[in-house]
């Protein structure tokens, strides 16, 4: 994957402080160039840090944030997250959506024969306003707290792409394996494989405040 990476000094250092944010990839597919990046390995994923450069209604441009960005900014990894969580809320990083009110967004002119109205459970869809590397948005503090809350359940997160996740109540008689097969198929299918988040499906456990692989 080719990742930009973006040049500083000490005159731009703080504004660009103040656009940092941060993206999920997955570790296996992408540690080649993660090797000298920034990083926190989050389960079978990776949360990278990346300065939104510009943006409009059509894009967002952004760049990797580089060793020497975070030496300039004399921050380490843990601090440098609080800080891209600060400004992710500020700027209303994670949108949570009904899936029925995106399912022909996400798949554009593409046929897809998964039928999320058929399905015995509400779907909805974790990602940002952009709708561009929001998967990240699932750790992002309260976010599938207040998710939980709502169904009254804790929630499997299905991997969709490094730009949304899919949440579903967590009810005693959901099929994993068949879930593990939806999963596995849009990966293959529909999704670009510099996109592709996980193979796995995560579930949130409500009363403790924690993702773990579910399969």
């Amino acid at each position: 994957m080719n990742q930009r990476v973006l040049l500083c000094n000490s005159g731009n250092a703080e504004h660009l402080l103040s656009r940092v944010v941060m993206s999920a990839v997955n570790y296996e597919r992408n540690k080649a160039w993660l090797v000298g990046c920034p990083h926190i390995r989050v389960l079978d994923l990776a949360l990278v840090f990346r300065v939104i450069v510009d943006e409009s209604d059509e894009r967002v441009s952004s760049a990797l944030v580089t060793e020497q960005l975070v030496a300039m900014w004399h921050l380490d990894v843990p601090a440098l997250r609080i800080k891209a969580e600060e400004n992710m809320d500020r700027m209303g990083a994670v949108v949570v959506t009904p899936m029925a009110d995106l399912i022909d967004e996400l798949t554009g002119d593409t046929p897809v024969d998964i039928d999320a109205s058929s399905w015995d459970v509400p779907l909805y869809v974790l990602s940002n306003a952009r709708r561009m590397d929001g998967a990240v948005g699932m750790f992002c503090k309260d976010a599938l707290a207040g998710m939980a809350r709502q169904v009254g359940a804790d929630l499997y997160i299905l991997p969709s792409s490094v730009h949304e996740v899919i949440l579903m109540p967590r009810t005693e008689d959901v099929d994993l394996d068949y879930l593990q097969g939806v999963v596995n198929r849009v990966n293959e299918e529909y999704v670009e494989e510099e996109d592709v988040l996980s193979g796995h499906i995560y579930l949130y456990d409500a009363k403790k405040g924690r993702i773990s692989i579910a399969a």
